[in-house]
């Protein structure tokens, strides 16, 4: 197993989290595709294990939507907290490969839980914006894509 070192590792949540904001202004193939392929290739380099692969589901988890007419709002009959909440699990369980990998259960349990909470309750809430060029970044997605990168480089 290699180490990663901690710049690299904060050059990764940096650049991760960026790149899932701007999925948000219209570059959603930053956040679907971009941002887990990333994460794939470090898990990779690092556990040099095919097992890594299962964290590219991350695709599917950025993929859903929870905007008016999605089918995952749908179920939970418009609650925000309900879709994005339950998007947010999924996203834990696409991490649960790189807990099993690395051992490191207490960052997993404390991770998913700051997943779903941020998810559920930070996500959906107008935080104002940042201006990043010539796009207008959200708070609010900047701290979900934060977290979300942060817990996967961590368990990396």
């Amino acid at each position: 197993m290699r180490q990663v070192n901690w710049s690299i590792k904060s050059l990764f949540v940096f650049i991760c989290s960026i790149c899932g904001t701007l999925g948000g202004q219209g570059l959603k193939f930053l956040r679907r595709y971009f941002v887990p392929l990333l994460l794939t290739s470090l898990a990779y380099w690092k556990y040099q294990s095919l097992w890594v692969l299962l964290l590219l589901s991350l695709i599917g988890c950025y993929s859903l939507g929870y905007g008016e007419g999605s089918v995952t709002r749908k179920w939970f009959k418009g609650s925000d907290i309900l879709t994005r909440g339950f998007i947010s699990l999924l996203k834990c369980l696409s991490f649960l490969i790189l807990a099993i990998l690395s051992g490191k259960w207490i960052i997993y349990i404390i991770g998913s839980i700051s997943i779903i909470l941020v998810g559920s309750f930070v996500s959906w809430r107008d935080l104002g914006e940042i201006k990043f060029f010539k796009y207008k970044l959200l708070v609010a997605d900047l701290i979900v894509y934060g977290v979300d990168s942060l817990i996967g480089i961590l368990l990396i």
